[in-house]
């Protein structure tokens, strides 16, 4: 009786009964954020109801036009929040924080951009901007050239990634970072940087670019990781031939180096060249026997019919 009573709207007669622009509550909540704006904007009210619905018109257009600037005109309001995705849930966060005009706090983003449209790391950008010319400071780790290009200061970790990295390779501003990235003829270190990002992302072929930019600086810390990284590349545009090479000349540069060993190995053995596929899986195995891959290099020996 009582569903019947209020539509499955789980709300009492009484509530159900005031209407604003011709819209119950419930019929309200069922609007798009874009079009609950828009009804807003083009509400209608008395002299006297522009007194009482100050403070709460005010507070709904500003919770909907923040919610609009991240990209979310499309949620209906009732849409239940487990049911958001982890972008839509991350921008409604940051648009929450931008609407309670706090001051003095320090955000921590941990690769906001991951999973999201170009468009809407943009706007997410602009916001985390916003919060900081609020009088915030905004902590963003990301790999995304759009966010670290919006960035005042910047602080670059390198030169390779795992335990081959954290170290600090550039720490300034961001005019010092464009300096050193397009000026700065000696600094090879973030052009590998900005391949890796880019090879992150599946765009290898940026990827290679980056990497012979590294490449091609007079002085550079960490040749043979870019060499094996851009190897890897090649490998995943089926350029099979050029990976080889690179995965020899990183070699060539530092004989210990694991993955370029494991690599090549694989790609000698698919090639069918056995036998010195064997020796750079060996090497892998023996350098780091117990790392990742020292143990995989030791299983595909194993296929191989070597267990020594």
């Amino acid at each position: 009786m009582a569903a019947d009573l209020n539509g499955g709207a789980r709300l009492k007669p009484a509530a159900l009964a005031v209407r604003v622009a011709g819209l119950t509550i419930a019929e309200f909540s069922v609007l798009t954020i874009d079009a609950a704006a828009r009804l807003l904007s083009d509400l209608r009210l008395t002299a006297w109801e522009s007194v009482v619905a100050r403070e709460i018109l005010r507070q709904l257009n500003a919770k909907l036009t923040f919610l609009l600037r991240v990209g979310l005109g499309y949620l209906t309001l009732s849409r239940q929040t487990r049911t958001l995705s982890g972008g839509e849930a991350q921008r409604i966060n940051l648009a929450n924080q931008l609407g309670s005009q706090l001051v003095g706090t320090l955000y921590v983003l941990d690769e906001p951009s991951i999973g999201l449209h170009a468009r809407d790391t943009a706007r997410l950008t602009d916001l985390c901007r916003e919060l900081a010319q609020a009088g915030n400071t905004v902590v963003v780790v990301e790999h995304d050239r759009e966010f670290i290009a919006s960035a005042d200061h910047i602080v670059e970790l390198g030169p390779g990634s795992g335990e081959r990295g954290g170290e600090i390779v550039f720490n300034g501003s961001q005019a010092e970072f464009q300096k050193a990235v397009e000026i700065d003829p000696t600094y090879g270190d973030a052009f590998h940087n900005l391949g890796s990002s880019l090879a992150e992302q599946g765009k290898w072929e940026e990827a290679i670019g980056a990497y012979k930019k590294a490449l091609a600086q007079p002085v550079y810390s960490s040749p043979e990781t870019t060499y094996n990284n851009m190897g890897y590349a090649y490998w995943a545009l089926d350029r099979k031939q050029e990976a080889e090479e690179a995965f020899r000349a990183a070699l060539q540069l530092e004989p210990k180096l694991v993955p370029s060993h494991f690599w090549l190995g694989v790609l000698l053995q698919k090639e069918g060249k056995r036998d010195e596929a064997r020796l750079h899986l060996r090497a892998a195995r023996d350098l780091e026997p117990t790392s990742l891959l020292g143990q995989r290099a030791s299983e595909v020996l194993k296929a191989l019919g070597d267990g020594g």
